[in-house]
């Protein structure tokens, strides 16, 4: 369908989204075991005391604020109208304390067909494309299906990923900010980085895996660090082997590398153009929000 021909949704033409508990009752738990995940016993009660226990941080600094999710509706305090295609269902959304929301839609459209649409729609909105990952490197998606989109340098950003799902529909995530945090709209300029950043290469992820989020960060010392959370149905050492391969490809050397039930590790060195020496560690971990969430970090510091 040529994007000219769909039509526009926004969370302000659906109706307000109910609470918690009245979505929550709506679940037919026969219909729950669907896709790669089975759920076996249990009943609305504990399918809620589960989720609240299961998304509930236990570790200490921990965010503090509610996190709300929300079975098949839009949240009806979206900062912005987010243009939803036609015929799209809401799954579900999910809001951090932050300015971070997901949203899990079912879309009748083709992952191209949803590119072409949100590209059009926000373009015609005022949006502009994200600018391009900071130089440097750092953990990247292996394409840019669905695009990443920014309103303004600080209102809003919005990164589109769709996926082909079974029967004729694409599983698309939104994952918005807004407002922006972490420069994610802002340009930048190489000249004005910290030497640890340019160290750090380019690894791109697995085909088909989704990078929701990145950090970065680094110091006048020479220490940087970047990060990635993923959601994959990749194991840790399926993961970590992939990123070793890239790391050797760029030059650097294999020092150690070991794993446990949850951690995966790698430990590196790296002699550069100017003679100085680098060490580096990549580690890859199961994130307790789900079974198909990794949280993958590279970090790196110049050895005296």
């Amino acid at each position: 369908m040529p994007p000219e021909a769909v039509q526009t949704d926004t969370a302000a033409d659906l109706p307000a989204a109910p609470q918690a508990e009245t979505v929550v009752e709506e679940i037919n738990l026969d219909e729950v075991a669907d896709g790669q995940v089975e759920i076996v016993g249990g009943d609305e009660q504990s399918l809620r005391k589960f989720i609240q226990r299961y998304f509930s941080p236990i570790y200490p600094g921990a965010a503090e604020g509610e996190k709300k999710i929300l079975i098949g509706s839009l949240p009806d305090d979206l900062p912005i109208d987010l243009p939803l295609p036609e015929g799209a269902q809401v799954v579900a959304s999910f809001q951090e304390p932050s300015a971070f929301t997901q949203v899990i839609l079912d879309v009748p459209l083709t992952p191209d067909e949803i590119e072409s649409f949100y590209t059009q729609t926000l373009t015609d909105l005022g949006w502009k494309p994200a600018p391009a990952h900071q130089p440097g490197g750092g953990f990247v998606s292996s394409e840019d299906a669905g695009g990443r989109f920014c309103l303004g340098e600080s209102d809003a950003y919005l990164e589109v990923r769709p996926l082909e799902a079974p029967e004729g529909l694409t599983d698309v995530r939104l994952n918005l900010q807004a407002p922006v945090e972490y420069f994610a709209c802002q340009e930048q300029d190489a000249g004005y980085m910290d030497a640890g950043s340019h160290i750090i290469p380019s690894l791109e992820a697995p085909q088909g895996v989704q990078i929701t989020s990145n950090g970065a960060g680094s110091s006048s010392d020479g220490s940087a660090y970047n990060s990635a959370d993923l959601q994959t149905s990749l194991s840790i050492n399926e993961l970590l082997l992939h990123y070793n391969t890239q790391l050797e490809e760029a030059g650097w050397k294999l020092v150690d590398q070991g794993t446990s039930e949850v951690v995966a590790w790698s430990a590196w060195k790296l002699l550069d153009d100017q003679g100085d020496e680098w060490g580096g560690n990549l580690i890859v971990m199961d994130n307790r929000l789900g079974s198909d969430r990794r949280v993958a970090l590279m970090n790196i510091e110049k050895v005296d």
